[in-house]
Parts: structure tokens; C-alpha cells; sequence
């Protein structure tokens, strides 16, 4: 099945509430993976992790 074209306007809508939820998940998990292993996170690994989610949206 072809999938339905989406209007721009609406997928911009769309597209920062799945950025917030999805940073919003990543952040956790990342955190809680490496409070399991004892360590800090870093300003550099933040910064990576929102450029990373970023990413993904475009490519999504």
C-alpha cells in the first residue's frame, strides 16, 4: 500500500510534537543507561543526542 501524501503544514505540526516526545524518550534512555553504569552525561553527549533526534525526524 502507497502511503498517503501528508500536507507540509500539517507535517511540520506533526513533526515538532514527535521531535519533543521522541527527545524526550532518547533523553531518558540514554540517561538511564548510563546511570546504570555509573556515569555523568556530558554537555557534548547532550548536544549530540538533540542533533541526533533532529536527524532522525528529517529522515523520518
Amino acid at each position: 500500500m502507497g502511503r498517503k501524501k501528508i500536507s507540509s503544514r500539517l507535517k511540520r505540526k506533526i513533526s515538532k510534537k514527535v521531535l519533543q516526545k521522541l527527545k524526550r524518550r532518547n533523553k531518558q534512555n540514554y540517561q538511564s543507561k548510563k546511570a546504570k553504569r555509573g556515569e555523568k552525561f556530558t554537555i557534548i553527549e547532550k548536544a549530540y543526542l538533540g542533533f541526533e533526534c533532529r536527524l532522525f525526524a528529517i529522515l523520518k
